[in-house]
């Protein structure tokens, strides 16, 4: 668990706080597609950093900006790079978008989001390695060097990088990101590495790096930082390695009552950029898992995401795909806090907390609330298409229990099972879909159904758009776990597909003469072909 903290820290995060509305700003240039206005701020904003008045990380934040998932930014940063190809503001921007797109698209196991999400890396590594060539300067272009340097070492030399930001314009920040060089050495090494480096950016700068490398290369448990003789609470990036190191380093059986205390109010009360608030999600993740339960520590992340919502709708706002933000905001929007009551037993009882609505004012929230969830399951799509998951929840959130879409979403189905990392669970879920499908056809068929019921099956043809389906779909069920069983557990599961009613297709499906193709067809020709995503997604708002 500490590498993956460590890793989403490394790569995106630092405690900004950059000048206030920059990234607003620049945003808003951006979507107003002024090229000339854009290029001139980035200009700006540079020479100011140069000069000493603005920090590392206020460029960063505007590089965060321009690498957003919004697609006005996506299609600005690459026509703006179309139109100028040397331009090393415009490469590393598109750099940066390209490396946070692979990072979206690898949410996803399969070989089709691999090799989707490698030739993003690539092309963004080729970009960044112009880039900070052209302007060893720019802060994002000298970070791309230190992090993408792990995937393809042709992207420059990140010790020189380092080496050239610390002797010119030392930051906490370019040092972070560099620390997987050394951290791995041991704490004798971050000692070394600190010392030569970190005090270069303040005088609390060593004790800061000293913090950052016990939090996650400590080799020594249960030391807790605020007890440092050079511990500032007033310092932020101190605040957030104590947090770290006490979530990493402390179990259940160590921590105390205080420590606990003060890290749930750590949560609630930090004042994070982006990607702290994305960290202090996963921290939270993993608070709960460490101490909640045995130590009566419960629902942090719903408090997390419930005192950080306009925070996180703002940088939603600017980075609409953001896998993370979606689902931060998506928990807690439209759901009443939660709340946990432990019993003398030691048994838990959560609920969720009574605000008084009214039933109209619940109906109402419950309504935004679903349309939340099918809005949020397209912007996933565009983010991650070859996630097996994401199409599944996209087609059962616009289903939901609408029969009239019952018969909708096919295309979205197949895309499911294409892009399985377990086909039989997907193919079984495909089949339980056109028996229930079939149930609908027959209730529409009799005497005194209901009128949207008769609406839903209008058009639907039984044997072409149900049973020759579920034939092919039974078929490639059957191969798979005739040829590679071993790979499936579920193969060897009892899986009763709502027994008498698949009993029933299958019956109907044997004697369907329209399925005679799809019964005597080669098992090659049965599978499945990715359908694409803008034939089936609407376009993005």
């Amino acid at each position: 668990m500490r590498a993956i903290l460590v890793l989403v820290l490394m790569v995106f995060g630092s405690v900004a706080y950059a000048e206030p509305n920059l990234d607003r700003q620049l945003f808003n240039k951006v979507q107003d597609g002024d090229f000339i206005a854009v290029q001139v701020f980035v200009e700006d904003a540079q020479q100011r950093f140069e000069a000493g008045d603005l920090s590392a990380d206020d460029m960063r934040d505007l590089f965060i900006v321009l690498s957003g998932s919004h697609p006005k930014t996506t299609a600005f940063v690459k026509a703006w790079l179309n139109q100028d190809t040397g331009n090393h503001y415009a490469r590393i921007a598109r750099a940066w978008s390209l490396w946070n797109s692979a990072i979206a698209m690898s949410s996803s196991r399969n070989g089709w989001a691999y090799e989707a999400a490698h030739d993003m890396r690539d092309e963004a590594t080729q970009h960044a390695r112009f880039a900070h060539a052209a302007a060893s300067d720019l802060i994002p272009a000298s970070d791309a060097v230190i992090i993408m340097y792990y995937f393809n070492k042709d992207v420059g030399d990140p010790v020189s990088a380092l080496n050239h930001v610390m002797d010119s314009h030392p930051n906490w920040g370019t040092l972070q990101r560099a620390f997987d060089f050394v951290g791995r050495y041991g704490m004798e090494a971050i000692e070394a590495f600190c010392q030569e480096y970190a005090a270069r950016i303040s005088d609390e700068g060593a004790t800061v790096c000293l913090m950052y490398g016990q939090a996650i290369h400590g080799e020594v448990r249960n030391i807790d930082p605020g007890d440092w003789e050079g511990y500032t609470p007033d310092n932020p990036e101190m605040v957030t390695y104590r947090l770290l190191n006490l979530i990493n380093n402390f179990g259940y059986d160590t921590v105390t009552e205080p420590q606990l205390t003060w890290m749930e109010n750590a949560f609630l009360t930090t004042e994070p950029d982006l990607h702290d608030l994305v960290n202090l999600d996963q921290w939270a993740r993993t608070f709960e898992n460490r101490f909640g339960m045995f130590l009566k520590r419960r629902n942090t992340v719903n408090k997390l995401r419930h005192a950080h919502l306009d925070r996180a709708l703002t940088f939603l706002e600017m980075d609409p795909l953001n896998l993370r933000l979606l689902d931060m905001v998506e928990a807690v929007q439209f759901e009443l806090p939660w709340i946990t009551v432990f019993n003398d037993d030691g048994s838990a009882v959560t609920r969720r907390v009574a605000t008084g609505e009214t039933p109209a004012e619940k109906a109402a929230r419950l309504e935004a609330q679903a349309e939340q969830a099918r809005a949020f399951s397209i912007r996933r799509l565009y983010a991650a298409p070859f996630s097996d998951s994401f199409w599944h929840t996209y087609t059962n959130v616009h289903i939901g229990a609408d029969v009239l879409r019952y018969f909708e979403f096919e295309d979205a189905q197949i895309n499911s099972i294409v892009f399985a990392d377990d086909p039989v669970l997907r193919l079984d879920l495909y089949l339980l879909f056109k028996t229930r499908q079939l149930q609908v056809y027959h209730d529409a068929q009799k005497e005194g159904a209901r009128s949207e019921v008769i609406q839903a099956a209008a058009s639907v043809d039984p044997a072409t758009d149900i049973l020759c389906p579920f034939v092919r779909a039974e078929r490639l069920r059957t191969h798979i776990c005739t040829q590679e069983a071993g790979r499936f557990p579920r193969c060897a599961e009892y899986v009763p597909l709502m027994e008498e009613s698949y009993a029933i297709v299958v019956d109907m499906a044997k004697a369907a003469p329209q399925c005679d193709a799809v019964r005597d067809a080669e098992i090659d020709a049965l599978w499945y072909t990715p359908i694409p995503l803008e034939e089936v997604l609407p376009p993005l708002d």
